[in-house]
């Protein structure tokens, strides 16, 4: 067997040690020799841009792949989908129905036509008047880029051309600003139906845009989480998707729930690993199996741990020299990012690391979840 994984960035770590434990033949394929796979997989790094699907699909024919596994990015996702017409060994939903959860703006007018709750869309010539605050975002960005709020008129030209600024298509979407508490829910689909899933609280400490802090809560609202299942199921079976992970975040107010983004991909810095580390679920495993076509049920949880994920940023451009603690914690995992006297970009265009803290219980996992919201944890320049 002969595999090739498109991401060379971290977060892809663990789906490839899962390939690895399938055969010694896995490659991954991305263009910065620089990147953490790149240098992991020394020989077996390939070079190359895979969003040029001319040079992707003639490397994959040249090298007669088994299987062709999307990382943890959007792109990485949208080429394997495009180039799934002519290569039977791709397992993956077709381009037309990833689009349609991958475009935001796609994925809202699919909404409205199925009466899914999303928060409402807004046209430009109807913000004459703006009396509520609204989201100016890209429509096919990540990490929280090109976001803005506005809450009057002579603010929306420049949030929409900062937002064109981050979209590939140079397309935007105008949405209200819904208030509640971001969640994820992520879940594993075979036949159509879930077969594990979790729900993960998110924050944003240095960006509220950007996730930088997170946790499994094993708290959340059954009679809501029912409700969600119930939608991703509909969404699952309206539109045939192929067995796997499907990814989605959304806000909450605790009686009842939007739908923000779904994606099929694996989410980045190292979310898999929060959910192995909290529960033992085989959270990498299962996403490469969709790929394979050979994910089943059979995976369990083994445990419930209070695990709490933060990735190290800073919301001012500074000089990183160390991360100096101000607060006792548990570290039970570290990868570092940066190098001591790095200049790093205020979030979300730079990252110094990302970290796994132990915790006893509820109580505590929200006691430190609060210091770093406070941005009291550590800090990060002399």
């Amino acid at each position: 067997m002969k595999i090739l994984l498109l991401d060379t960035n971290i977060s892809s770590f663990p789906i490839y040690l899962e390939l690895k434990k399938l055969t010694n033949n896995v490659y991954v394929c991305g263009s910065n020799d620089e990147d953490f796979l790149a240098r992991i997989a020394r020989k077996k790094y390939i070079k190359l841009d895979y969003s040029d699907l001319q040079s992707l699909k003639r490397h994959i024919l040249k090298e007669n792949y088994s299987a062709v596994v999307p990382g943890c990015n959007d792109i990485s996702y949208l080429t394997c989908s495009k180039i799934k017409e002519s290569n039977k060994n791709v397992v993956i939903d077709p381009i037309d129905k990833t689009e349609i959860l991958f475009n935001k703006e796609k994925f809202r007018s699919y909404s409205a036509l199925k009466k899914l709750p999303v928060p409402k869309v807004f046209k430009v010539h109807g913000l004459n008047d703006i009396r509520v605050k609204v989201l100016v975002k890209p429509v096919d960005s990540y990490s929280g880029r090109g976001i803005r709020i506005i809450e009057n008129e002579e603010e929306l030209i420049g949030a929409i051309e900062e937002a064109k600024c981050y979209s590939r298509s140079k397309n935007f979407i105008i949405e209200e600003y819904v208030n509640g508490n971001l969640y994820s829910h992520t879940a594993f689909i075979c036949n159509g139906k879930i077969v594990q899933d979790f729900i993960v609280a998110e924050y944003g400490s240095a960006n509220e845009f950007v996730v930088d802090t997170s946790y499994i809560d094993y708290f959340f609202d059954k009679n809501l989480l029912k409700e969600i299942r119930q939608c991703i199921e509909y969404i699952v079976n309206d539109l045939k998707l192929q067995d796997g992970l499907l990814h989605t975040q959304l806000i909450s107010n605790g009686n009842r729930f939007w739908l923000i983004e779904l994606t099929r991909r694996c989410p980045g810095d190292l979310y898999s690993r929060l959910v192995e580390l909290s529960t033992g679920y085989p959270y990498a495993k299962m996403y490469l199996k969709g790929f394979l076509g050979i994910l089943h049920k059979e995976e369990i949880c083994k445990k419930n741990d209070y695990v709490l994920r933060h990735t190290v940023t800073t919301d001012e451009e500074l000089d990183f020299y160390s991360i100096n603690y101000h607060v006792s914690i548990n570290l039970i995992d570290y990868f570092s990012l940066a190098k001591s006297g790095e200049r790093i970009k205020k979030s979300p265009f730079g990252r110094v690391g990302i970290m796994f803290v132990s915790c006893d219980n509820k109580n505590d996992i929200c006691r430190i979840k609060d210091i770093i919201m406070r941005r009291g944890l550590y800090s990060l320049s002399v």
